[in-house]
């Protein structure tokens, strides 16, 4: 056997040698990887010391949670000062009443009102763009008034005084907080419901 033939026969040997190391690898690659896969199934089943380090002894820091539900309807609903596309005089008026008990210009009023009328109005943050809004008057405001899509009642067992002096015709702030007292004991039906008792009482 010539110098040739022997170096070709190595050629061979090695081709194959690496085939069948290739072939190796691809049978026990899946028994590898399912291997690998079920050793975090077993690590905890079959661990008995635990670390300060584990992820299940990792201590979390604690958090609170808070918040506070307020019904919409206690509001001032801004949508109200518009009624069948024209002003509503009555809650122009109530309005007025409320700015004025707030210590806020009464005459802001119709201001807010002609603003209201404008497609653009949709929250009560808007009030920032009314002309003799800046952001002291909003804070003071906003905390009384809210904009719902559409026109609602006031909701007199959980108003405010506020908004119960500026609603009720001859009931002052001091009054109003004593009927929020009164009415902790029994609840009123509606505004309606309220006027007529305030009517038929000669005193708070």
């Amino acid at each position: 056997m010539n110098l040739r033939k022997v170096f070709c026969l190595l050629i061979v040997l090695a081709m194959a040698s690496l085939h069948s190391g290739i072939a190796w690898a691809v049978e026990k690659r899946p028994k590898a990887i399912l291997y690998i896969a079920a050793e975090p199934l077993k690590y905890p089943a079959t661990k008995t010391v635990d670390q300060v380090d584990d992820y299940h002894g990792t201590k979390e820091a604690k958090a609170v949670l808070t918040g506070q539900i307020q019904d919409a309807q206690a509001l001032f609903n801004l949508r109200n000062l518009i009624q069948a596309d024209k002003l509503s005089a009555p809650d122009l008026q109530a309005l007025r009443k409320l700015l004025a008990a707030l210590g806020l210009d009464a005459g802001l009023g119709e201001v807010i009102a002609a603003y209201a009328m404008s497609p653009g109005f949709g929250r009560a943050a808007d009030l920032l763009l009314v002309p003799g809004f800046d952001q002291a008057t909003y804070q003071r405001l906003e905390r009384y008034v809210i904009v719902l899509p559409q026109r609602s009642a006031l909701n007199v067992n959980t108003a405010s005084a506020e908004l119960l002096h500026a609603y009720l015709p001859g009931l002052d702030v001091a009054a109003a907080q004593l009927l929020i007292k009164r009415r902790e004991e029994q609840a009123f039906s509606n505004l309606d419901a309220l006027k007529a008792k305030l009517s038929g009482a000669d005193e708070l």
